[in-house]
């Protein structure tokens, strides 16, 4: 295609879409970025999510943007590794007409809870010149896992690119939590028109809507009880300062101008009351802590197997028992699953704090059945389908229970152990997924196994009575 011919398809498309030249040869330089990306060895490595994905998936007519978000599936970026990686991604297609070249890169600093970098890549087609950004960040969680999205070119028909992506509903999440966890310090006003759009013109799936969002906060450490959430909406609402930033967006915004704040507001309020929120349990025990188990065995599957502390686990559990000292007193009830890695980690916390401890099944890890102390590597191998967060609800390990058996288990001890224990202080010595289950409960949250509530290792973390 020459210069010409390109020119004249840019304006064709500018004038049908209702959208600037501008706009659209930015739109050239992108599509040959994830055309180059999607020939290369990263195309499953680098996710792609933000405005330009939305704007593909609802429209360009409803949203433009001006760069590139890609998600980094590793937890951590090395700066060295990128820099290679985006040159060979770069080299990926052999094309005369159109040069990409990585320009320089700098880490993204500000309050972005994910590590991440900004790519500064220079473009070039006849005598047009561009220097556009690729913002890459790690640390996402995007629930089920990526998608395969075929990315279809707004220039040239029938133009279809293969790509890893966030699926709508992680980019929803986002939005959500986004609003909620800024509040009044959120400047971005695109964000509550893209909870609008994302709405009214995308297909939600609400059946993983729940998990999605629960996953999402939990990743960002926000925090997502009704109470706090509905303090936020009306503080929003009743903010000025929010008011007229909004009012500015949609006053020179093309796409907004019909659309009001209240509204916007009305539907994250719809969507979390449909998809997220239920009964609540209310703590009756004054101080609740939970503590997570330390370390146990590296290469052996978790659930009732017999896993040890490993070295560093009795590590992690003197130093956490220290910690843990500050905050009780005698008054302190300590009750602990019955699991040998609980045992373990009883038994240090009892020497170092001189405790009894009392000991309850019920409060054990999900009962895995035949796998009990089988090795990661055979399970990886053969029973992929028996992955825990792959369960269908009802769906039971081979002599074993199912996720809907292990909540049922785990709510029933915990509404005995906060009626028995009522007004006095309990630290539970337990499992990650039994954490999940008392938070869920705690929040007034639905719960599955598709949900990754965050405590590390010989972690605790402390639930307090509302007066």
């Amino acid at each position: 295609m020459n210069s010409q011919k390109l020119n004249a398809l840019i304006r064709k498309k500018a004038k049908e879409y209702n959208v600037s030249i501008q706009d659209f040869y930015d739109i050239y330089f992108f599509e040959e970025f994830l055309n180059r990306l999607s020939k290369s060895n990263y195309h499953d490595k680098y996710i792609l999510k933000g405005g330009f994905l939305l704007e593909n998936i609802i429209g360009i007519e409803n949203r433009t943007t001006l760069d590139i978000d890609l998600s980094y599936k590793s937890k951590r970026i090395d700066e060295d590794e990128l820099i290679k990686e985006f040159n060979e991604i770069l080299d990926a297609v052999n094309n005369e007409t159109i040069s990409l070249k990585l320009n320089r890169i700098h880490k993204i600093k500000g309050e972005e809870k994910t590590e991440g970098y900004s790519i500064k890549i220079s473009g070039g087609i006849f005598n047009i010149k561009k220097i556009f950004t690729v913002d890459v960040a790690s640390g996402d969680y995007i629930t089920p896992e990526p998608i395969s999205y075929l990315y279809k070119s707004n220039l040239i028909e029938d133009n279809v690119i293969n790509l890893k992506a966030y699926n709508i509903e992680t980019i929803f999440a986002e939005k959500i939590e986004t609003i909620i966890s800024k509040g009044l310090r959120n400047t971005r006003m695109k964000d509550y028109y893209d909870i609008y759009l994302i709405f009214k013109s995308a297909k939600i799936n609400y059946n993983i809507l729940t998990d999605v969002i629960i996953n999402t906060f939990e990743n960002r450490n926000t925090k997502y009880s009704k109470t706090t959430i509905m303090n936020t909406l009306d503080n929003i609402v009743k903010s000025e300062i929010i008011n007229k930033l909004y009012f500015e967006f949609i006053a020179r915004s093309k796409y907004a101008e019909d659309i009001k704040l209240n509204i916007v507001i009305e539907i994250i309020e719809y969507v979390l009351k449909k998809v997220l929120w239920v009964k609540k349990y209310k703590l009756q025990i004054k101080s609740l802590i939970v503590v997570r188990h330390g370390e146990d065995s590296p290469d052996k599957l978790g659930g009732w197997s017999d896993n040890e502390l490993t070295p560093l686990g009795i590590e992690q559990v003197k130093k956490m028992s220290r910690n843990l000292r500050e905050l009780i007193n005698d008054e302190f009830k300590f009750v602990s699953s019955d699991l040998l890695r609980t045992k373990e980690t009883s038994k240090i916390i009892s020497n170092e704090l001189m405790v009894p401890i009392i000991y309850d099944e019920r409060f054990r890890e999900t009962n895995n059945g035949d796998f009990k102390n089988m090795s990661k590597n055979d399970f990886l191998m053969n029973h992929q389908e028996y992955i825990f967060s792959r369960l269908e609800m009802n769906k039971s390990y081979p002599n074993g229970e199912s996720p809907e058996e292990f909540y049922k288990r785990i709510k029933n001890g915990f509404i005995e152990l906060n009626e028995k224990f009522a007004n006095q202080n309990v630290v539970l010595i337990t499992h990650g997924g039994v954490y999940g289950v008392i938070k869920s409960l705690i929040e007034g949250v639905r719960w599955s196994n598709k949900q990754k509530y965050k405590i590390d290792y010989a972690e605790f973390k402390v639930f307090i009575k509302e007066e």
